[in-house]
């Protein structure tokens, strides 16, 4: 298969219409949670089906374009995706432990338990959306374009981009990976200090290790590593705290 060709383009758009879709039920019962939101009932979803697909199409044209440009590469090898799973499993049991360790105790109370009121197949659908979507948008297209900004000013004697592009990218990338995760916050808390820290470290550090697997082993592993995290957290653990 073509790395970059029709038959991947199609694909992924495919794969990101699908995570935008199934996103849908959970932002719909995140924001019944939020004070006045009758409101949101009146919000039809035709617009909402609309923006997903052209947003998943958008970002797979692009990120497919940039990514090539700087030879990021979108598939993985089948040998590294048990250890991506893992990778991320493991990233979700830190996000976890820093969760329950030192942020809940210092949240408001509305703060808490938000995932067991929802029901346990929005929150499955919701891991499509982040396992697949998130790094269509975050990692092929805004990293891979980053990285193609960035090589014009910052590479090797060869024109390539250097070491420390890559950095900047996944850095930079992971941080607005935390950031982006503010707007969902916001319908059930204020956005104190102490919230948008939380947002940018615990998303932030998964942001890293997805980044640097798409640098080093390709989109796939990437996807898998996040939808391993997405299904720990989303999924698994408020099954444990037996509240689900």
């Amino acid at each position: 298969m073509n790395e970059y060709g029709t038959t991947t383009f199609i694909i992924t758009a495919a794969a990101g219409c699908l995570g935008a879709l199934a996103v849908i039920p959970y932002s719909l019962e995140i924001a019944s949670l939020r004070p006045g939101a009758e409101s949101m009932q009146a919000i039809p979803l035709l617009p909402q089906i609309l923006q997903g697909v052209l947003m998943a199409v958008m970002v797979s044209g692009l990120g497919l374009l940039a990514a090539k440009a700087v030879e990021l590469p979108v598939w993985s090898p089948r040998t590294v995706l048990l250890a991506a799973a893992l990778a991320g499993t493991a990233s979700a049991v830190v996000i976890l432990g820093m969760e329950f360790l030192y942020f809940l105790p210092r949240l408001p109370s509305e703060f808490t338990g938000t995932e067991h009121h929802i029901a346990i197949w929005k929150r499955l659908l919701v891991t499509l959306y982040g396992g697949i979507t998130e790094e269509l948008i975050m990692r092929l297209c805004i990293m891979s374009g980053i990285v193609w900004l960035l090589r014009f000013v910052w590479h090797t004697p060869q024109g390539a981009p250097s070491t420390g592009v890559y950095w900047a990218a996944i850095i930079l990338v992971a941080v607005l990976f935390g950031l982006g995760h503010l707007p969902a916050t916001r319908m059930i808390t204020p956005l104190t200090p102490l919230v948008i820290t939380r947002a940018i470290i615990l998303n932030g550090a998964a942001g890293i290790l997805f980044g640097w697997l798409f640098w080093k082993h390709g989109l796939l592993a990437a996807i898998t590593a996040h939808f391993s995290a997405d299904i720990i957290l989303h999924v698994i653990a408020p099954l444990l705290t037996g509240k689900s």
